[in-house]
């Protein structure tokens, strides 16, 4: 039976475990991933492909841990303003890019392109498979015990996605989101008119349908987020139906678009960990907090914890729990305020476009043409949205190089 040791072992292959993984590994950390699968991957889709918003703050992350130099070479799209409408009021808001600031408002990148570019820059990282149970002692290092017998050991170890939610609980790290008894339909579309950079959101009857820009000026990435009953009937719809709901839905914005293969779908919910902390163990990412996608933030949320957590840790001496602890109390008394306003914020803009106070067409019509006013207000909340303004890692404002101090 083979034994290891390392500093960190994160658990989870996805976009932020992987990051997480490829963070610690420029800190200097002796750092291992554990996958569900020995692949890396899940049974190759026949369904479309997720895309990734990305906003400012994550793109400086990205790009401080070696990631955008390669991901610009891709095919990754862009947006430089917001407009969304209203169905119920017919009124329309844009946001624009702050004043003062020259880029994109946010990018839109193909899930997979992420995860190879990520994979590529952690190859030479070991990886363990088949996760079966873990010990947490009070002093020590964490056992980790796998499928094949092995056992792996390491001082710190992060759960970074919803996987092996027994396991988590068992350590007291459950975390049980809640559903929204909504459904997330992602696919993409041709439009027959050029995105013009432009992110388009619908606020409807039936859900918050999303156009996202990608890197061809007649190809966007849908969202739309629907009753669960209704995303049962758009199961099973033909691609021409699938097509005819989204032009009724856009109202032709961008003139007839025709989808491009069948959409995926996946279960909304929303939640925060009570813990994020048992000993050695602790919660990153999508194994702490679930968002609604109606503004896109998710993953931004969560690789803002990796950068936060990869500042906590750079004078950390694992193996003295005494003073790893502070360190970690840091990262989740940081994490959990920031994932709280979040949750707070898209939370008020679900209850003020659903709750029954404000179908009244003429109480959102005022309310919305006094918001749209409001420029400065605007201004503040995309600054906030892109991560240009708030309690940010010194990885995103780039003052620090990504040295560990020891």
């Amino acid at each position: 039976m083979a034994q290891k040791k390392f500093d960190i072992l994160v658990v989870g292959n996805g976009v932020v475990g992987l990051s997480a993984a490829c963070t610690l590994k420029m800190l200097s950390f002796d750092v291992a991933i554990i996958s569900a699968f020995q692949d890396g991957l899940k049974e190759k889709r026949h369904t479309s492909e997720r895309n990734l918003t990305i906003v400012e703050s994550s793109r400086r992350f990205l790009n401080a841990i070696g990631v955008w130099k390669t991901l610009r070479n891709s095919s990754v799209g862009k947006y430089y303003k917001i407009d969304v409408r209203d169905q119920t009021s017919e009124e329309s808001i844009r946001f624009d890019t702050p004043l003062g600031f020259d880029g994109p408002m946010g990018w839109v990148v193909v899930e997979s392109v992420l995860v190879d570019t990520l994979n590529y820059l952690v190859e030479d990282v070991t990886r363990f498979y088949d996760l079966k149970s873990v010990n947490n002692p009070n002093e020590g290092p964490v056992e980790i015990n796998l499928g094949n017998g092995n056992k792996a050991f390491g001082e710190l170890v992060l759960f970074t996605d919803s996987l092996y939610p027994e396991i988590r609980q068992g350590l007291g790290l459950d975390f049980k989101a809640k559903s929204y008894d909504q459904t997330g339909i992602v696919l993409d579309i041709k439009t027959e008119k050029p995105h013009q950079n432009v992110a388009r959101q619908w606020f409807l009857k039936e859900g918050v349908l999303a156009f996202l820009p990608k890197f061809e000026e007649n190809l966007c990435s849908v969202v739309f987020s629907v009753p669960d009953a209704t995303a049962v009937a758009v199961k099973k719809y033909s691609l021409a139906e699938l097509s005819d709901s989204l032009n009724r839905s856009s109202e032709l914005a961008l003139g007839k678009v025709r989808a491009l293969g069948l959409p995926s779908f996946f279960p909304l919910k929303r939640g925060l960990a009570s813990n994020w902390i048992k000993n050695r163990c602790l919660l990153v990412g999508g194994a702490a907090h679930a968002v609604h996608p109606l503004a896109g933030l998710g993953l931004n949320l969560s690789l803002m914890d990796v950068a936060c957590l990869a500042e906590c840790l750079r004078s950390s001496k694992l193996k003295r729990y005494e003073s790893l602890v502070g360190d970690l109390n840091y990262y989740e008394r940081w994490r959990k305020s920031e994932s709280v306003a979040l949750l707070m914020s898209t939370e008020g803009l679900l209850k003020f476009f659903l709750q029954p106070m404000f179908k009244s067409k003429k109480i959102r019509v005022k309310l919305l043409k006094s918001f749209g006013k409001l420029d400065r207000l605007k201004e503040k909340i995309v600054r906030q949205a892109m991560g240009l303004d708030g309690d940010l890692p010194s990885l995103v404002h780039q003052k620090d190089s990504m040295g560990r101090v020891e």
